[in-house]
């Protein structure tokens, strides 16, 4: 099945780690290594199609693109600043396999640096390029217009924000 464009967790083939720009850094050069989902800007990732059909891989949180630093094996995967470069040009293809996460099944794609027959990997923490890996793209769930949405601590989800005695005045406090 084709990618479709779009927002998504990026999963490892085993279901349990996500791809993440580390430590929060928006710097040219940042990193990219796998780790707990947590649901953060920095794990989201966008999937936009190409006029000549490679895939470009920007980070919401930094919006820069995954960068490979070099085009050879064990090569670093990085954020950079999108320049059309070689290096940030992905072909993603089914790879035929699925994985189970939350209880839902979602395809497995090899994300390949076009022109070339290096994966997006993993080694231990980090993100490389090697010659296996495949990932799960799993897509970020969306706000509905006119939708009605609770807003919970994250921490502890027995606590959410509301209007205090439901006013309707500007300048209403909002307590926890």
């Amino acid at each position: 099945m084709p990618l479709a464009d779009g927002d998504y967790f990026v999963y490892d083939s085993a279901g349990s780690l996500v791809l993440d720009v580390a430590h929060g850094n928006r710097s040219n050069g940042s990193n990219v290594g796998v780790r707990s989902k947590d649901s953060t800007d920095n794990q989201v990732f966008q999937v936009t199609t190409r006029t000549d059909g490679t895939r470009q891989i920007t980070s919401r949180f930094t919006g820069k693109s995954i960068d490979a630093a070099s085009a050879s094996s064990g090569a670093n995967v990085q954020m950079w600043t999108d320049n059309s470069a070689r290096r940030q040009a992905w072909d993603v293809a089914d790879s035929g396999s699925t994985v189970t996460i939350g209880g839902t099944s979602y395809p497995l794609y090899n994300v390949t640096l076009h022109g070339t027959a290096l994966r997006l990997a993993r080694s231990g923490s980090n993100a490389v390029l090697g010659s296996s890996g495949s990932w799960a793209f799993v897509p970020v769930p969306k706000l509905q217009d006119g939708g009605v949405y609770e807003l919970v601590l994250r921490l502890d989800n027995r606590y959410a924000l509301d209007v205090h005695s439901g006013s309707k005045s500007n300048g209403a406090n909002i307590i926890l």
